[in-house]
């Protein structure tokens, strides 16, 4: 799913941290895109649209309040500078305490918290009309994060195996490990299942670290010529993105595994576009050319109390594109569209970062007499997890898309549509322990990396307005051929070894089969009353398995493709109690539905997300 924030593509998911203040609508686009602007997509696109500035002058604010000590504050100030210069600013805040307690052995609360919202935001645009029919806009945001980490609330622990249970046997007499029978499971000094807490208790024994910081800036300028029969824009565009978390995963208050996260990455990207009628506006065409130049350095410090090596490296993406796409009116009824897509893509990734960085013993609470039987199992600290130098990978690929339609007026239509869509690979981020290749063997030919992602989708749909714009009622059905799913998974690095599974792998899964079902409906009751409601359908399964997602996983052929509810819906209803042209007064309801799901590809039941309800309600308020 790709993010677009005004035409411009965000590539980092940390970048989409957006803190959407001030926008207009939102737009999403299913299925494969890229045909019409901006970078491929594979599986849809959202384009968010922010608000004008307008030619009066204007200020909104709105403030919210809720419980654990939430506000949210926004204000908006826009209007003209002069009789060509139209500038807005927005600001948000929000701020809410944490809800997940950090508690002691002995359960009782230590005061820290884990989960807060502490998040400052602010975009500022200018529109300037350069020219006759020549319009320019300069866009600012920024966003300031700084937050304790996520709740992480422990839902399954082993005790026997792997890193846990090599701590285990190095705590002394023998207390921990499975001779010692049922009293190992009420020794604090123990990892082990005693830590395990209810989703609904809202309690960790989690002791390392409790940060997470982020700083987001984007900047862009747009130019938008418009010529008799033909419309130029150009879109320049940077985003930056500095993140600097360390969690701790293991919620004991002895073991800790604290995961850190350094990173500093940036984006630059270019598009132009041409779009325009010709042969008397029975053609209707649009066309492009993209590039976008990534580079980052992610540094991920990880501290199993045990071992400590620091993951990552230095990245640089290049991606460019030349894309078109053009409707022919057949009839007034009929109307055929094609377009396609070439992308060339180049991946290059250098883990010269990557290195053992000691065997310290540094729990919270010190275990008198703990002996780490690790200690120098992956050689000496400054050891090289893998060669260091520069990995390149390329791909490319065109994708076209066809569609058919057919209105039977103004308001009702119905098409058919067959689109291919392409994302590229990706090396995997991170090793341990140490992979040194063998004599003669060439370190690119062993690499971890992930090959692109292609899929085929079909769709046919309904789109239609009735009783004079009244009702909107869209129905679209689908089905697409997915293949070389990418997905990340958890390995044992050394294989049969002792240190167990913890490594997180970006690998090919295989291909799956996805069909499913749509439908929208919004309706205007009254002047007063808007109700909206959608339901959602999919039928997702895996049809075959790549032979590493085999090896990794034997009983993968009864796996469900993760985040993929079966049923989703909602339906949400508005009261405008008055509107003038100085604001409006309303109240909000909405109900949604969404069906369990697996987290994460081996479908692990601890991460099995339950069918989740939500409903809420809002006041009246005056915009």
């Amino acid at each position: 799913m790709g993010v677009y924030l005004d035409g411009v593509y965000v590539g980092k998911s940390m970048g989409s941290l957006l803190d959407t203040i001030d926008i207009e609508r939102l737009e999403v686009l299913r299925g494969p895109q890229g045909t019409l602007f901006g970078k491929n997509t594979i599986g849809g696109a959202v384009q968010l649209i922010s608000k004008r500035p307008t030619e009066d002058f204007g200020a909104t604010a709105d403030v919210t309040v809720g419980r654990y000590d939430r506000l949210d504050a926004e204000g908006v100030v826009s209007g003209p500078v002069n009789d060509a210069v139209r500038v807005r600013a927005s600001a948000a805040y929000q701020s809410r305490d944490g809800f997940v307690k950090r508690i002691r052995p002995d359960g009782t609360d230590t005061g820290e918290r884990q989960g807060d919202v502490n998040r400052l935001s602010g975009r500022f645009v200018l529109e300037a009309d350069v020219a006759q029919n020549l319009l320019a806009t300069l866009a600012l945001d920024g966003t300031r994060i700084r937050e304790e980490t996520p709740g992480t609330i422990l839902l399954k622990a082993n005790g026997e195996g792997g890193l846990p249970g090599l701590f285990n046997a190095g705590v002394p007499g023998g207390v921990c490990v499975p001779s010692a029978g049922e009293s190992r499971f009420s020794n604090p000094y123990c990892y082990n299942e005693q830590y395990v807490t209810d989703l609904d208790s809202y309690r960790t024994a989690t002791s390392g670290g409790n940060r997470s910081d982020t700083d987001v800036f984007g900047a862009s300028l747009k130019f938008d010529w418009q010529l008799e029969g033909i419309d130029l824009v150009s879109i320049t565009a940077y985003r930056d993105v500095k993140v600097d978390i360390e969690q701790d995963l293991y919620s004991s208050p002895y073991f800790y595994g604290n995961i850190g996260q350094d990173i500093e990455w940036w984006q630059f990207s270019q598009e132009f576009q041409i779009s325009g009628d010709a042969m008397d506006s029975r053609l209707h065409y649009v066309g492009g050319v993209f590039y976008s130049r990534e580079e980052a350095s992610q540094r991920f410090p990880v501290d199993l109390l045990l071992v400590q090596f620091l993951s990552g490296g230095k990245v640089k993406n290049d991606s460019s594109a030349v894309f078109g796409q053009a409707t022919y009116d057949l009839t007034d009824a009929w109307a055929l569209t094609l377009g396609g897509r070439y992308t060339y893509e180049e991946r290059q990734f250098n883990p010269g970062l990557q290195q053992v960085l000691g065997y310290e013993y540094n729990p919270t609470l010190e275990i008198p007499g703990f002996v780490n039987i690790i200690d120098g199992a992956f050689g000496p600290s400054g050891t090289p997890i893998f060669p260091a130098g520069w990995y390149s990978r390329t791909n490319s690929s065109f994708t076209p898309m066809a569609s058919l339609s057919y209105n039977f007026s103004d308001d009702v239509m119905v098409y058919a549509s067959v689109s291919e869509g392409f994302k590229g690979g990706g090396f995997t981020m991170r090793y341990f322990p140490p992979i040194m290749p063998d004599p003669g063997t060439d370190p690119n030919d062993i690499i971890s990396y992930a090959d692109p992602e292609e899929a085929v989708s079909y769709e046919l749909g309904l789109k239609s307005e009735l009783f004079d714009r009244r009702l909107r009622l869209n129905i679209a059905a689908f089905f697409t051929d997915y293949k070389d799913i990418q997905v990340t998974y958890v390995i044992d690095p050394d294989g049969p070894g002792p240190i167990g599974e913890f490594v997180p792998v970006l690998a090919n899964a295989g291909t799956a089969e996805i069909k499913g079902l749509e439908v929208e409906l919004n309706a205007a009751v009254t002047d007063w009353l808007m109700i909206d409601d959608s339901l959602g359908y999919i039928d997702a399964e895996y049809v075959d398995f790549t032979a590493d997602a085999l090896v990794n996983f034997p009983n993968a052929n009864s796996l469900e493709l993760q985040n993929t509810p079966k049923w989703t819906g909602n339906v949400g209803a508005t009261v405008t109690f008055f509107e003038d042209d100085k604001g409006y007064a309303f109240a909000r309801v909405d109900y949604s539905y969404r069906d369990s799901q697996y987290k994460e590809f081996s479908n692990d039941p601890a991460l099995h997300q339950d069918i989740a309800v939500h409903a809420r309600s809002g006041p009246s308020g005056y915009h």
